[in-house]
Formats: C-alpha cells, structure tokens, sequence
C-alpha cells in the first residue's frame, strides 16, 4: 500500500479543500467522538489462518460518526489515510441483532469495503480485537468496518472495530428490516479451510425406492474462530422391477433440501441458508444384465444466466452386446455426444446385430446450476430386458457426479471439489 504514497496524498489534499470533514460539516450536537480500534493485516493466507500473525494493532484513533436514522456517515484517520464513509442500513442477520450496510460513498477509490456491521450484545468470538473486548467489558456493542486494499502485492487489510458508538433506533430498525442470510465475508474473501461430507440419513420408502442425504460442509476461520457453511443434498431412485422381456422406469432425482451457516463461537453469523450451490451435474448409468435403455429424459428447476438456454444436456452412450462387460467409469470413451435440445431423448437399439444401448451418461448443461433449497437436477430412463432370461436380482448401478459452488468467491469455485454419489440399485 505504501506505493500509494504520493497519489494518495494529493487526493487527500485535493478532498480536504473541497469536502469538508464531518467535525466542520457538522455541529458537535449531530455528531459522535469515538475511538477505533485496528488490526493492520499484511501478508494474510487464502484462509485467513494468520490474520494476528501478520498484524500491527493500531489503538485508540479518534473516529467521527454522524448518524441519521439507518445512515451513517463516519471519518477516520488510518496510517496518515483519511477515510470517509457513507453507508445505510439493509439487512438485519437472523438472530436479530446484528445490522448489516450497503456502502454509498467512500473518497478512497483503492480500498474496498468487506463488510460493514454493527452489532448489539456481540460475542467476543465475533470481533478481531478480542483482547481490547475482554478488558473492557463495559462495552457491549460494536461498529465494525472491515477493509481490503485489494491491489496491494499481498493480501492486505484493516479491521476497525469502534466499541464505544451507539446505534440509536436499533430496536425499531431490525423491526422494519428484511433477513439477510446470505451476507458473508469470510466466504467471500477466504477460502475454506476444510471440506468434508457425509451421508446423514438412509430411508427406504417402498421396495423399489431409496432416498439418501448428504451434508458438505465447508469450514472456515474466522478471526481465530470456526465459521461452518453446509448444503444438504437429498438423492432419491426410484425404480420398478425389470419384466421378462418387458420395461421398467427408473427415476433418479438430486435435490438441495437444506443451507446454513454456522458458528458456536460467533452466534450472531449463524443462517438458515448461504450461497453455497450445485453445478457440474453429471449421471453415469449402467442397464441391469441382459437389458438396454430405450428412452431419457431430464427435468430440473435450476438457475442460469440470462443468455443462456432451456435446461439441456449431453448424452454419451455405449452400445454392444448384451454379453459386453460394462465400466460405469468409462460410459462414453470412443462414442460422440448427443445434446437434449428438448428435454427427451430415444435410442436406437439393434439387438440382432450385437448394438444395444448398454449405459449412458448425462451431463448437464455447465451453464445451469441449483441454489436454493427445493432446486432440483433429475433424469427418467427407461430399460427393457433383451435377454428374455429370467433372473433373481438384477443390479442397475448409477452415479451422480456434481461440483460445489461458492457462490461468493469465484476464485474457489474454480477449483471447487467434485463429488460422487454412487449407488447400486436391485431390480
């Protein structure tokens, strides 16, 4: 940042002529005198495991703050950098006492502003400057504005935490205000340290139906503390028994059933939903012994740009005899793509001359994407017994391949983790 030295210090010159400082623009009877406290941040990880670390605290710098329903307007002294800020309220968090603002105007066009909030009764896991917190407990609420100078050759930042301000109307603005469960700037800014998923529930609702959920949580740090974000997915089959020479119907469906965010240590962050998504989505399907698909189809409620077309899809096929040994890993090396440009798609199948449609794979458009709890990826297919052989068990065996979308931070999303569910189905 110190290579701004000389630009900044003639807009700082230029801006003190003609934009006067609050302390002038304003009576002392309109205006507030707090203090600030700052953790200077240089040389932060993508996680934000070392934020203390690679910190200069700044202590006690004198802050104006004129308030004016739920617009503020604040003017501080960092590091021989004037900062002014405007900013007004839009968004309360779920548990009712934090208030979250939308930046109007700041006079520093290389600073970026993370998050700016205040909080009322805010836990101490919940805030950078933890030490000043429990030294003086007579302080139970706090304005936070949070930071990035985002063209610095490292990850840089300033925290500044003002304790001693007091938001007046608090009560009456959360009351009029919409939840905001989506805000948040740690997983925006870092990436998640962390990623797991396991399998939470396993139902069977009929003989011919199985239902699964799977939780992803992503884990963050947060000031030293841990922040979770998790996405709950929902795999159901549904499938009949093959006839002797007849046709079944299987029906798979992903869905999200469930998003939150998560912190024992800072409350106050915790959601019911985050901008966590589903993309990427693939199936691979291999026909029971002795059979071969007929016809796909897709559905879904899914997101996409405005560009972009209808739900769609690509499906790759091997075909061969009913004798040919089938790799669900391996669907469609050496055969070419069919795109879905409706929704449906049929096969053509020569049992006589050895070319029956053993597997397929389905991969949706990379455009489309599930986001909120209810959207759904889905594809019915349907298989007949060539064979005309009866048998016991017939085992059907599938794979949902789909990725994890960070929808608040592209940068992790480009490498977001891909995961399978894979089940084998009796038929």
């Amino acid at each position: 940042m110190k290579k701004y030295v000389s630009i900044l210090f003639l807009l700082i010159f230029t801006f003190s002529i003609s934009i006067p400082s609050l302390a002038t623009k304003y009576t002392s009877s309109t205006l507030t005198t707090c203090s600030a406290q700052i953790y200077h941040a240089v040389g932060v990880d993508m996680y934000g495991s070392n934020i203390y670390d690679s910190s200069e605290k700044i202590s006690n710098v004198p802050v104006y703050i004129r308030q004016d329903g739920g617009n503020i307007e604040l003017e501080l002294t960092a590091d021989n950098y004037d900062y002014r800020i405007s900013a007004t309220a839009t968004g309360k968090s779920l548990s009712e006492n934090l208030i979250y603002f939308n930046i109007t105007e700041l006079n520093q066009t290389d600073v970026e502003v993370m998050s700016m909030h205040y909080i009322k009764s805010f836990s101490h896991g919940a805030v950078a400057s933890k030490e000043y917190a429990n030294l003086h407990p007579e302080y139970k609420n706090v304005l936070a504005v949070y930071l990035k100078i985002p063209n610095s050759s490292t990850r840089e930042y300033y925290f500044i935490e003002i304790f001693d301000f007091e938001m007046d109307n608090f009560n009456f603005l959360v009351s009029e205000m919409p939840t905001d469960e989506t805000n948040s700037w740690v997983m925006e800014e870092f990436q998640a340290y962390d990623r797991s998923i396991s399998e939470q529930e396993i139902s069977t609702y009929n003989s011919f139906g199985l239902s699964k959920i799977y939780e992803i949580k992503d884990r963050y740090y947060q000031f030293g503390e841990n922040l979770v974000a998790a996405i709950k997915i929902e795999k159901t089959d549904d499938f009949e028994d093959v006839p002797r020479g007849g046709t079944a119907q299987y029906l798979t469906t992903i869905r999200i059933v469930g998003k939150y965010i998560y912190s024992q240590e800072a409350p106050e962050f915790i959601t019911n939903n985050n901008n966590l998504s589903i993309g990427d989505a693939r199936l691979d399907i291999k026909a029971p012994t002795n059979c071969g698909f007929l016809w796909t189809q897709i559905d879904g409620q899914v997101h996409k740009p405005a560009a972009s077309g209808a739900l769609s899809a690509y499906i790759g096929v091997t075909c061969g005899p009913l004798s040919a040994s089938v790799d669900i890993g391996k669907i469609i090396t050496g055969f070419g793509t069919i795109k879905i440009n409706e929704t449906f798609k049929g096969y053509i199948n020569d049992a006589a001359g050895g070319k029956i449609t053993r597997a397929i794979s389905v991969d949706f458009n990379k455009g489309h994407w599930i986001e909120n709890v209810g959207d759904y990826y889905q594809v019915l297919s349907c298989v007949r017994d060539y064979g005309n052989v009866r048998t016991s068990k017939n085992h059907m065996d599938l794979r949902w391949t789909v990725q994890l979308i960070n929808g608040s931070n592209l940068t992790e999303s480009i490498n977001g983790t891909m995961y399978d569910f894979y089940e084998t189905c009796v038929m």
